[in-house]
């Protein structure tokens, strides 16, 4: 399995307001995404990194979500676009764009990992066995470098 190791440029909550244009290769091109695509908001059950998949749990709260079992917590509901400390309110969204670095490959299909909580892979893992996610040409404009995007849903 080839895991895609997302870049830790935005891992801490105090950047997320860092999230622009500026860098093409990484989170949003801007920083709310239409309301249309928010699946729903619950308090963070973990600490959340930017673009991980996630679940809701039964009570509602905001979990990575894990390929490595055919379980509940395989389930991918929406990702986060940008980092939310524990008991924090967390919106997540699908059908949405996001960079992802420079690993990923328009065209290509990724699933949840297997071994990465809430992250991506090129092959299925036991649990992740629909793409979740699929990389998408970089459709900017004004000179921005052109780097393929990652287009993300959920699971179901």
């Amino acid at each position: 399995m080839a895991e895609v190791t997302y870049p830790s440029l935005y891992a801490v909550p105090q950047q997320a307001q860092q999230y622009s244009s500026s860098n093409t290769n990484l989170g949003l091109t801007t920083p709310d995404p239409p309301s249309n695509t928010i699946v729903g908001s619950g308090k963070a059950g973990e600490a959340l990194e930017a673009c991980r998949a996630c679940r809701f749990n039964s009570s509602g709260q905001v979990f990575k979500s894990s390929g490595a079992a055919a379980d509940a917590n395989a389930v991918v509901d929406g990702w986060t676009m940008r980092p939310y400390a524990i008991g924090a309110t967390v919106s997540l969204y699908t059908n949405v764009s996001i960079g992802y670095g420079t690993a990923i490959v328009s065209g290509q299909f990724y699933y949840l990992s297997g071994t990465v909580p809430g992250g991506i892979a090129t092959t299925a893992s036991t649990g992740g066995t629909v793409p979740i996610a699929r990389g998408v040409p970089d459709n900017s404009v004004g000179g921005q470098t052109k780097v393929p995007r990652l287009r993300v849903r959920s699971s179901w």
